[in-house]
């Protein structure tokens, strides 16, 4: 009773949220114990259909690589200037074309100036054919045509007339792009080009080069430990629990799998070792970043007269961003150590550290910031918010998940994801984390930021869990239900991932509920059939929920 009273204190926040924003299930309803009508059945359903006819996935935005007169001038063209106008909303396949026309147009523009005596004349007209070119993988992107926007982008990476920042800031819209198709080999060769292009920026100031470092740091850092095999331990229970379901329906014995332990001890050894290599990137990437942020901030403390204040910096917003990461990287490894152990518990001290130096970070930046200065775009504000609820939710998560990872006697695993398992302390501590990441994210429901919106969910997700382990399952079950809504139209496999994660909490929920068996049967298939769907990439089937607090940021974004 103490926990749920803590919960709700915690949580007081979800009455501020205005029911308007919500189109569809409120955030709380009043649910009974047989609360899943047919018409909420149907719901769930067309949730899952839509995960498969997603929109589009959120890549750093090419169009801000294009310089503003370059912009200006291409604009002036109705191909180009109605592609602009379509990347605020769903975007028509024939914009591509007609963009294609002009690109064409640019190119034998520059190949009949290259032969003249007017090198500014040519320089101009190459670097317009460049920015149609972006625009149009911009479009393809959009439209989820990755092949064709990377075919795009690797072409202009070969042009002589592209400028190393812009190279640079191709590169990371690649990675990313690679990196959600899970392409991760591509990825992390092109992260390993950034990392050797970024010290050869040095005609830029040194903060840029090291932002650059970090950055590309980053992106190799988060491509590698995504790449590596982790299974979430809640769908290898629903694969044990189906397989098992199988085999009494077969009448079939039990088979003990034939493969040689050590075999797979020695893999499990390797994948650590590729964890703890992504992790020491990561860590890196952060002491760089670190470093140079506490220097800059020493300077501008000891010069600035009094009341006077800037905008989170760059640098301040990248060092917690990889803090984050870092944060992921150290929980991923230890959870891969503890597997090797019976009964041994998961030390989460290093992940927690490690995010509790981004909020550090973060909340300096806060106080720094004047309200003075005004941010025109927004895009530093929404950066901040959204790493801090990023996270919120990556504590709530170690604290709540880290012991289902646990392995027993017999090499079983036993998860507590419906209840359970959790000390009131703990439980007190998460609810708090998972609390503080839904109310920034209520706060920022006006932005018309897709990406805020989705990440939303998960905060759902990790709220809901808490509710449901402190015996409040009615509660937990209206959470659910808002996170079935908020993630039920995204190709970001790391949003399907939290998806996936939503319908196996809502079976562990069920089958912790009286006569809810049906239901709990149900929802596990809905989350195994999102897990095996054609929408996420076949690396990324079965990967551990923690990996969708990880984030390959931009230059862009900060």
């Amino acid at each position: 009773m103490k926990t749920s009273q803590h919960l709700s204190r915690s949580f007081d926040m979800v009455s501020m949220f205005n029911p308007t924003c919500w189109k569809k299930a409120p955030l709380f309803a009043n649910h009974t114990n047989s609360s899943i009508t047919s018409s909420n059945t149907r719901k769930s359903a067309t949730t899952m259909k839509r995960l498969m006819v997603s929109t589009t996935t959120k890549c750093p935005s090419l169009i801000s690589i294009i310089p503003p007169d370059t912009l200006s001038t291409i604009r002036a063209l109705p191909e180009v200037s109605q592609a602009l106008e379509s990347t605020k909303s769903r975007p028509d396949g024939t914009i591509v074309h007609g963009l294609q026309r002009a690109a064409d147009v640019f190119q034998q523009l520059s190949v009949n100036t290259t032969s003249s005596t007017s090198t500014t004349n040519s320089k101009c007209i190459q670097g317009e054919y460049k920015a149609v070119r972006m625009l149009q993988a911009q479009i393809y992107m959009d439209l989820n045509q990755y092949e064709n926007a990377l075919e795009i982008l690797t072409s202009l990476t070969k042009l002589d007339s592209l400028t190393q920042d812009e190279l640079f800031d191709l590169s990371i819209v690649m990675v990313r792009m690679y990196f959600y198709r899970g392409s991760f080999e591509n990825a992390i060769q092109v992260a390993q080009e950034m990392c050797d292009l970024a010290p050869q920026l040095s005609h830029h100031h040194h903060d840029h080069v090291t932002l650059c470092q970090g950055t590309a740091l980053n992106a190799l850092g988060v491509s590698k430990l995504a790449s590596v095999p982790f299974k979430d331990v809640q769908v290898a229970l629903m694969e044990q629990q189906q397989q098992q379901q199988q085999r009494i329906a077969a009448e079939e014995v039990e088979v003990k799998p034939s493969s040689n332990h050590d075999d797979k001890l020695t893999t499990h050894h390797e994948f650590m070792r590729q964890a703890q290599e992504a992790t020491d990137l990561l860590k890196m990437a952060s002491k760089l970043l670190e470093s140079k942020y506490r220097e800059d901030r020493r300077r501008e403390m000891s010069t600035m007269s009094g009341g006077e204040s800037h905008h989170p910096s760059p640098i301040g917003l990248a060092c917690a961003a990889s803090f984050c990461n870092q944060g992921v990287g150290e929980l991923i490894t230890s959870l891969m150590r503890a597997q090797c152990v019976v009964n041994r518990v998961v030390p989460i001290d290093s992940a927690m550290n490690a995010w509790r130096a981004a909020l550090n970070v973060l909340e300096e930046m806060e106080v720094d910031a004047s309200p003075l200065v005004v941010d025109r775009d927004g895009k530093k504000e929404q950066f901040l918010s959204r790493c801090k609820a990023h996270v919120y939710c990556n504590m709530a998560w170690g604290i709540l998940f880290s012991s289902d990872y646990m392995v027993q006697k017999g090499g079983t695993i036993q998860s507590h994801g419906g209840g359970g398992g959790i000390k009131e302390e703990s439980l007190k501590l998460a609810s708090e984390y998972a609390g503080n990441a839904l109310k920034i994210f209520s706060n920022n429901t006006t932005t018309n930021n897709d990406n805020m919106d989705q990440d939303m969910g998960r905060a759902l997700n990790m709220v809901a869990s808490c509710y449901a382990r402190a015996g409040s399952a009615v509660t937990a079950e209206g959470l659910l239900k808002s996170a079935m809504d908020v993630l039920d139209n995204s190709s970001n496999p790391q949003r399907i991932i939290d998806a996936r994660s939503t319908f196996l909490y809502y079976s562990k929920l069920c089958s912790n509920w009286e006569k809810r068996e049906a239901d709990a049967t149900k929802y596990a298939k809905m989350a195994m059939d999102i897990d095996q769907s054609d929408v996420l990439p076949q690396v990324w089937k079965s990967q551990s929920s923690i990996l969708s607090g990880v984030h390959i940021f931009s230059k862009d974004e900060l």
